[in-house]
């Protein structure tokens, strides 16, 4: 997610300005030479003082919350050459157009053979003038007509996409997971028998069976004598596997709130269960071979909490605080847990902002953590510093309290270990500082709307005697969001009047897919493809036509790319899934999806997929309906080519990539099917129809005794059911897998897989 985009990716000068202060702030230390040239590039970009001052002192409080990490949206040098782009842009350069670049140079440490090496490049593949824009403001998108908006170059502005295909999760999970097969070979058959048992309680969700296989455990732990190394392991394993109990589903109760935890109960039992079994572990003084174990589980423990504040989960936290607390026991008092602590400080900045229950509960682990010892560890210490700043009446200590001083420790971690905790605090840093940015850009817009219906529904739960907490908690209200100031893609948001933890439900997985739906003022509103609970109010405020071609031209400007954003009550936190490539101002593609497919009127339908792409050459979803009625009609050529020109539009459209995918499996090439549901998946992974036939794949493989297909087929089948939980393309493919071997939909059921499977 931390990739770059191409370099004519279009950049307001705010935005700019943004990238350059933060580089300056990034090691903490603003020397005065960064001043002079930051000032510079304010005078070059024709910025006020005021406004300057203003990004450069919101960097600097970004960099004390620990969001300028090691992620950025330009690297240094790709960053100078936009700037030279900007300044060569009309052919010419002045004196203070000089002066900057070599300010610039000196703060990137770019040297005047790379400079050169630059301007050469540049100045045989210049970027067209109006595509960069640095020095002036962009034109106004009313002003622009359809004829005047640059070409749509694919795949120059997705980088954001782009990047979720450098990292392959399911080798990185295959690789941990072999460790814990391999712990369970050398297990005693005493501890097998209990493992079994817990899996079993697992995969029927029965409190009982789970704790009858935790107590087998704990047994065979207590007499402390000739104990095998493989069921110290196994026991660890008890909290790797913990994280299937945190699936949420949707509510019975059709008047509440959306969620419902149905395992609460047993996650909350084997919490209470594993401190005996700890203290077991922890009485064995067995160390070699157990450490690398202990910090991985740390790492997916940590990895769980920063999945339950981005989710706004907020019950199971203190049962996973305790069992943090009991971990630290065992655990290495180095290397992973050190860097613990720099994630615990971003979470805790996270949940201070959100507020509300989420909030105290994030303390509740925070106060776990601090009753471990050493009490100057680095983690125990910034645990009661987030206490200190969300609640202070809640803290551990002493109000006269200070923290000892923590010494770096000699230890070398275990290695795999570090990488994944490092991972994850470039993830959650990347997705913050995104948070950051939409939320400083809503303070700037009015909405004194929000406010307005927030008034109104708690006058009318007082009218009708109504809890007005809980009533509030139902409304949602969509927005369309054309431009943001500094902000650099549209935005669909949703806003939360109350707690929006139902709501997070309700749009759960990677990719909330909406229509924009044309009002009888020939205005739009958005149109949700996704279920709305029964008890949730969503009200869907019109985007006026006078601003559709805005809506237009900031698409354009972004390629097709926007972000839907989930907003907490008080605005000041956001939960935001980029997308690309669906999202159709004309209002057509709603009318084709809704009315008219479903009426069998093909060739209206593709008359008005023809009339979105005239101005709209990015929107790839157009693209893969046309294919989609070609395919109906039997006409796979003409269904490849449309899908082969909506890839050529949208490389990194993960719908694309899977009906690709699909027809390739249709066809039998399964190598080449393989490959597109693989691309689909690591940019969405929880993409339906990429797991169902990619999953159906693999069984295929199975039953002709490839096993290779295993690790892929666990993996993705566990995270179907991980999303999906029960539901019929969950259930429908574990029906055929368990006439095949009924291991493979227990191993679906029980499995645990990465975070984003479950959120």
């Amino acid at each position: 997610m931390n990739s770059k985009p191409a370099g004519n990716d279009p950049l307001s000068r705010e935005e700019l300005f943004r990238m350059f202060a933060d580089e300056a702030c990034r090691d903490g230390v603003l020397e005065n030479f960064e001043k002079k040239i930051l000032l510079n590039v304010a005078r070059f970009l024709r910025m006020e003082n005021e406004e300057a001052g203003r990004i450069l002192q919101e960097s600097h409080i970004r960099f004390e919350q620990g969001l300028l990490g090691e992620s950025r949206r330009f690297e240094p040098r790709a960053l100078y050459l936009r700037a030279l782009q900007g300044v060569y842009a009309d052919g010419q350069i002045d004196e203070l157009e000089d002066q900057m670049l070599a300010g610039l140079r000196k703060m990137f440490d770019i040297s005047p053979e790379e400079h050169e090496t630059m301007l050469k490049t540049f100045l045989i593949d210049a970027v067209p003038a109006p595509e960069t824009m640095l020095p002036q403001e962009q034109p106004s998108p009313k002003a622009a007509s359809a004829t005047e908006l640059p070409p749509h170059q694919p795949g120059s502005t997705t980088g954001h996409l782009a990047g979720r295909l450098d990292f392959d999760s399911q080798k990185a999970w295959f690789s941990d997971h072999c460790r814990w097969y391999q712990a369970q070979r050398q297990a005693s058959d005493l501890s097998r028998q209990a493992w079994e048992r817990f899996l079993n309680g697992l995969q029927h969700g029965s409190e009982k069976e789970v704790y009858d296989g935790l107590d087998m455990i704990d047994d065979i732990l207590n007499p402390l004598n000739e104990i095998l190394l493989g069921d110290v392991l196994l026991a660890l394993a008890v909290m790797r596997w913990s994280r299937v109990l945190l699936k949420t589903g949707f509510a019975n109760d059709k008047d509440g709130p959306a969620r419902t935890w149905p395992l609460e109960n047993i996650y909350m039992r084997l919490s209470i269960k594993m401190g005996p079994i700890l203290i077991s572990i922890d009485h064995l003084r067995v160390r070699e071979g157990i450490e690398e174990a202990v910090s991985m589980i740390f790492v997916h423990l940590l990895e769980d909490l920063a999945m339950l504040v981005e989710s706004r989960h907020a019950d199971p936290m203190p049962h996973l605080g305790s069992i943090i607390n009991m971990l630290f026991r065992v655990s290495p008092k180095a290397g992973v847990t050190h860097r613990a602590a720099d994630l615990l400080k971003i979470l805790a900045a996270a949940a201070r902002r959100q507020g509300g229950v989420l909030a105290y509960q994030f303390v509740q682990v925070c106060r776990n953590i601090c009753e471990v010892q050493p009490r100057n560890h680095p983690l125990v210490i910034e645990a009661d510093q987030a206490i200190l700043s969300i609640e202070p009446e809640d803290r551990l200590f002493p109000q006269d309290y200070q923290s000892p001083v923590s010494r770096p420790s000699a230890s070398q971690p275990y290695e795999p270990a570090l990488q994944r905790l490092e991972r994850l605090i470039s993830e959650v840093s990347q997705k913050q500082e995104n948070e950051l940015m939409l939320t400083a850009a809503l303070a700037k817009i009015d909405l004194s709307i929000l406010d307005d219906t927030r008034t109104h529904a708690v006058k009318s739960a007082a009218e009708n005697g109504l809890d007005p907490v809980a009533f509030l908690e139902r409304y949602l209200i969509a927005m369309i969001l054309p431009e943001l100031p500094g902000y650099q893609r549209p935005v669909m948001a949703f806003f939360a009047l109350g707690e929006a933890a139902g709501h997070h439900e309700e749009m759960k997985g990677g990719w909330c897919r909406l229509w924009l739906k044309t009002t009888e003022q020939k205005g739009l509103q958005i149109w949700p493809d996704f279920p709305v609970y029964p008890s949730t109010e969503l009200l869907s405020l019109p985007l006026p036509a006078s601003e559709v071609p805005g809506l237009k031209a900031a698409l354009h400007r972004s390629g097709g790319a926007y972000d839907v954003a989930l907003v907490d009550s008080a605005r000041n936190s956001a939960r935001i899934w980029h997308q690309v490539g669906d999202l159709d101002p004309t209002g057509n593609l709603y009318l084709v999806e809704h009315d008219l497919l479903p009426a069998d009127n093909t060739a209206e339908a593709t008359h008005c997929l023809d009339e979105a792409l005239v101005t709209q050459p990015w929107l790839s979803a157009a693209m893969l309906q046309k294919g989609l009625i070609a395919k109906r009609a039997g006409d796979r050529d003409t269904a490849r080519r449309y899908f082969a020109e909506a890839l050529v539009a949208q490389p990194h459209d993960p719908h694309a990539l899977t009906r690709m995918g699909v027809l390739e499996k249709n066809e039998n090439q399964l190598d080449k099917a393989d490959d597109y549901l693989i691309r689909s998946l690591r940019i969405l992974p929880v993409q339906p129809s990429a797991l169902v036939t990619f999953g159906s794949d693999m069984l295929s493989r199975l039953a002709s005794d490839d096993s290779s297909a295993l690790p892929l087929w666990d993996y993705y089948i566990a995270g179907l059911h991980a999303n999906q939980g029960d539901r019929q393309d969950f259930r429908q493919i574990a029906e055929v897998s368990d006439r095949l071997d009924p291991k493979l939909a227990r191993n679906a059921r029980v499995v645990p897989v990465d975070t984003v499977f479950y959120i």
